[in-house]
């Protein structure tokens, strides 16, 4: 489980430890940590978050190249759907889900990937997903060159994507949860081993 950190200013974090969720402004509020190739080995595994937002688009988590904007993993609400952005290199890959998750309520937001397909839930429930791009289930491991995993931003050369939400309960697990494990998750509001 990655934790969330309290500490924000201008958009540093001193450290992760998950006491509150966290209110992000949409402008100028985000947590980062300079990670080389986060999880580099990973070629599957499950994202999971607790967000309230009514923001249209926003960054739940990413892990990007802060030098050239070639190489992202961005996990998050693009046109009020739940959304994941992959660019490594020249090829860029984009999955969409086919329901809204910006109601301005507590909403659990997941993404996993089996490494050959990805799948998106909301509040424990498998959804339909729209391809935008060719997709086949690239994970964290699959993206090369990232310098950092970030938290309500997405940071490449510049910063985009501000969340204008809370966030809360992040987790990262390095195997694809299966429905009945995130809806644990989903039921529980804690981690699972």
């Amino acid at each position: 489980m990655l934790g969330l950190g309290n500490q924000i200013s201008q958009g540093s974090v001193l450290g992760f430890s998950n006491l509150d969720a966290i209110d992000f402004d949409g402008i100028d509020e985000y947590l980062i940590k300079d990670v080389t190739n986060f999880r580099s080995s990973d070629t599957q595994g499950t994202l999971a978050a607790w967000i309230k937002t009514t923001a249209t688009t926003g960054t739940i988590f990413s892990s990007s190249d802060v030098i050239a904007d070639d190489y992202h993993f961005q996990f998050g609400v693009y046109q009020s759907k739940l959304n994941i952005w992959l660019q490594n290199g020249g090829s860029s890959m984009q999955v969409q889900s086919n329901s809204t998750v910006n109601s301005g309520s507590w909403t659990f937001v997941a993404l996993s990937s089996n490494g050959t397909r990805h799948q998106m839930y909301i509040n424990g429930g498998s959804l339909t997903t729209l391809f935008i791009n060719t997709a086949s289930g690239e994970w964290l491991g699959d993206i090369i060159d990232r310098d950092n995993i970030t938290i309500g931003v997405l940071k490449r050369s510049n910063f985009a994507d501000h969340l204008d939400g809370t966030i809360d309960e992040v987790g990262i697990w390095s195997v694809e949860l299966s429905t009945s494990e995130l809806n644990a998750v989903y039921n529980s509001g804690k981690p699972i081993a």
